[in-house]
């Protein structure tokens, strides 16, 4: 079960922000054939170069009414050197010009687990590069716990308002995966082993940490549609969090969501090349359409393990629609399939997450019913944002693994893995 905190602590944290006066180079897409949170919520020190205890001398804030804050939440202790990295790389990223009428909060855990540490990357004149400048300690803090993750969010809302807001969950995903899922059993059998241990001497994604500081997909969305102004986008900088089970919940926390369907490397995202088209003035759409490309055409260029790198852009607004075409799809007569055909995007020991539109071309035996679901997904995952390098490393068999189909958005109905769980989520219920 969660760890729950006592009401005083979700007063004191009001008390702390009680001051604040307001609350293209050629790449893979498209489906079809080709060549391929559970958040864990411990918040972790972050540490970075562009960190600043001598006082640098920054730019004067803005009047309240900037146009744009990133509300950047970093999470999971064992990603701390990718996460300096990835600070390292907004502060390299941003000028005078990007900061006039926008702000950066980014919050995380530097010296313990009982409070939260919020910071602004503020522009530094001197040194041409941005700096992190302390706002406030939210004390007590515990990451599990929604009401802190909710009132954290509304204190960097607070502190930095504007007229439109993103946000940035840099952690381990694990998809849908409930916190308390008890133990993993697989047609009535308790199975060996941690089903989330990557393979001895793997190179490190954000698929797997800290397992002691969880919090629900679903308390993560309640956490989000709850903010005062709800945010345009949501940038998951983690696992396999482009799977239609966890869309699904969070279809009511953003306009967009941009996430990957199988496993991101350790340096996770390339903040220095996608933080500048956040801070631009162009359409939320297309500022995760850039973000995208950036993150494509980042991995692309790596070589051997890490030229490994999968993305996808969800419009929210359709995916119930979406909905209601899969449960159409799902009373009709359905084909046999083999799963073991299906695209995967990892290499657990039982296969959790299948290539979403490879299902339901597999099962569908209805030819209106398939061109109805292809039409929607053009509508709810744009084509020109599903993009991926022809494999994907997974630190589970320490292997690249091909992809053959690519819709980018996973499923895992057809798992033997976790059955009742899935059976319980939003998108079952609603498609059944």
């Amino acid at each position: 079960m969660m760890k729950r905190i006592p009401k005083t602590k979700t007063q004191t944290l009001r008390a702390v922000c009680a001051p604040r006066s307001a609350r293209i180079r050629g790449r893979r897409r498209l489906p079809g054939r080709a060549a391929g949170f559970v958040l864990l919520a411990l918040l972790l020190l972050a540490g970075a170069s562009c960190t600043s205890d001598d006082r640098p001398s920054v730019e004067p804030p803005a009047p309240v009414g900037r146009n744009h804050t990133i509300m950047v939440y970093l999470t999971g202790t064992s990603l701390l050197r990718f996460y300096t990295q990835n600070i390292e790389g907004m502060c390299n990223a941003v000028d005078a010009a990007m900061l006039a009428e926008n702000r950066i909060v980014v919050c995380y855990q530097p010296t313990d687990r009982s409070s939260a540490l919020m910071q602004e990357v503020r522009y530094d004149a001197d040194r041409g590069k941005g700096v992190l400048e302390t706002l406030k300690t939210i004390s007590p803090f515990e990451a599990s716990d929604p009401e802190d993750v909710a009132q954290m969010f509304a204190c960097m809302q607070a502190a930095a308002p504007a007229d439109t807001y993103g946000i940035i969950i840099g952690c381990h995903g694990k998809a849908w995966v409930p916190a308390s899922s008890g133990t993993l059993r697989i047609h009535g059998k308790n199975l060996c082993g941690d089903y989330w241990t990557p393979a001895d001497g793997a190179l490190p994604t954000r698929s797997f940490g800290d397992a002691q500081h969880e919090l629900d997909i679903a308390e993560l969305a309640a956490v989000l549609e709850g903010l005062a102004t709800r945010p345009e986008y949501l940038i998951f900088d983690a696992c396999f969090m482009a799977n239609i089970e966890t869309l699904y919940d969070l279809r009511r926390s953003a306009d967009y969501i941009v996430a990957s369907p199988c496993e991101v490397m350790g340096i996770g995202f390339p903040y220095d090349q996608f933080v500048p088209a956040l801070l631009s003035d162009a359409d939320a759409a297309s500022k995760m359409r850039q973000t995208c490309e950036n993150f494509y055409d980042y991995y692309d260029a790596q070589s051997g393990y890490y030229r490994s790198g999968c993305i996808s852009m969800t419009v929210t607004a359709q995916l119930d629609a979406l909905a209601g075409v899969m449960r159409r799809i799902n009373a009709a007569p359905r084909r046999d399939y083999d799963p073991r055909q299906l695209q995967i995007y990892e290499a657990l020991s039982s296969p959790l997450l299948f290539d979403f539109g490879h299902y339901v071309n597999s099962v569908c035996d209805d030819p209106a019913l398939l061109a109805d679901f292809e039409a929607q997904m053009a509508l709810a995952f744009p084509a020109e944002c599903r993009l991926h390098t022809e494999s994907f490393y997974s630190a589970y068999n320490q292997r690249l693994n091909p992809i053959v189909y690519y819709t980018g958005v996973s499923i895992s109905e057809p798992s033997e893995v976790y059955t009742e769980e899935n059976k319980r989520t939003s998108w079952y219920r609603a498609t059944h």
